[in-house]
């Protein structure tokens, strides 16, 4: 992130997202199961520093 984009990152945090149940109803009666889970990273930039892709949203 740093090489790319050119910023200083100030942290890194880790949330594992856990899965969630999900059931569908199809012709053929219910069909139960579960999301996929995954992890997310939370990067916090240093002062000042800022990603171009966000200032055009």
């Amino acid at each position: 992130l740093m090489k790319r984009f050119s910023v200083s990152v100030k942290s890194i945090r880790i949330v594992n997202v856990k899965r969630k149940p999900r059931q569908r109803f199809t012709r053929a009666g219910r069909v139960s199961g579960f999301t996929s889970s995954y992890k997310k990273a939370i990067v916090t930039l240093a002062e000042g520093d800022t990603l171009d892709f966000l200032e055009n949203v």
